[in-house]
């Protein structure tokens, strides 16, 4: 039999990298969140992350947080932002499950996130 080829050192490294990301996946998913960051660490997150950061899994945290966030600022009624054109503030506050909310919908729930947690801190 003639003797194996050597591979050349960018394909052993591309496996190598492939199986480390394969890992991180595995790792990530087994673990179904992320760490526990406590009530003052998960507030800090929400307050800096981009709507990208978060995981449908924590949506209802999520959703949650934003409940208690606009009650406690009373950002539940109308106001005027631009002049002319109104915005509503707390308009995710009816939605009862996590499961109802859309993709297209989380940039603007957690904008309203963010003021409600930056007017509280």
């Amino acid at each position: 039999a003639p003797p194996a080829s050597p591979r050349a050192p960018r394909d052993l490294l591309a496996d190598v990298l492939a199986s480390i990301e394969r890992q991180a996946a595995l790792d990530s998913e087994s673990s179904g969140a992320y760490p526990d960051l406590g009530a003052d660490g998960n507030r800090e997150f929400l307050a800096s992350c981009d709507f990208e950061d978060l995981r449908l899994g924590e949506m209802a945290n999520v959703l949650g947080e934003y409940k208690r966030a606009m009650a406690a600022v009373c950002l539940g009624t109308p106001s005027d932002v631009g002049g002319v054109e109104k915005e509503s503030k707390g308009r995710f506050v009816h939605v009862t499950d996590a499961n109802a909310l859309r993709i297209g919908e989380l940039p603007g729930m957690l904008t309203e996130l963010q003021g409600a947690l930056i007017a509280l801190a």
